[in-house]
C-alpha cells in the first residue's frame, strides 16, 4: 500500500494582527484552518503577536506551565524594537515565500463590559 498524500488544491495565508500581546490562534481561525487542511488546502499564518512587544505573555506562561514551548527566536529571531517597523516587510516576504492563493485577515474584536451606577 502507498502513502498517497492529499493533493493541494490551494493555499491560503492568515494574517493574525494581534497588537495584544495575547498569545495563541483564536478558536475560530484555528476551526477555519482546519476546515480549509480538511478540504485540500495548505494554510500558513502570518501571527504578529510578538513582533510589537517583548513576548512576555510567553514567558510568564513559561513560568506557569500554561502552554506549549515554543522558541519564538527559531522563526524571528531575538526581540528588538526594530522588529515592529519590519512587520511590512516580513509580512511580504511571507507573501514571496509562500504565494498564496488567497490572503485571509483574521480580526478579534474584544468586548469590554462597563458597569455604570
Amino acid at each position: 500500500m502507498t502513502n498517497n498524500p492529499k493533493k493541494i488544491i490551494g493555499k491560503v495565508l492568515w494574517v493574525y494582527p494581534n497588537s495584544e500581546g495575547d498569545g495563541g490562534i483564536p478558536n475560530g481561525m484555528a476551526l477555519l484552518a482546519g476546515c480549509l487542511k480538511d478540504a485540500g488546502f495548505e494554510t500558513k499564518c502570518f501571527d504578529t503577536t510578538f513582533l510589537n512587544s517583548p513576548p512576555l505573555t510567553h514567558f510568564y506562561r513559561a513560568m506557569h506551565g500554561g502552554y506549549m514551548p515554543a522558541d519564538h527566536e527559531d522563526y524571528w529571531g531575538g526581540w528588538k524594537p526594530e522588529l515592529v517597523e519590519k512587520t511590512p516587510q516580513l509580512l511580504e516576504e511571507t507573501i514571496e515565500d509562500f504565494r498564496p492563493d488567497l490572503i485571509a485577515e483574521f480580526l478579534l474584536k474584544r468586548k469590554v463590559c462597563e458597569r455604570h451606577e
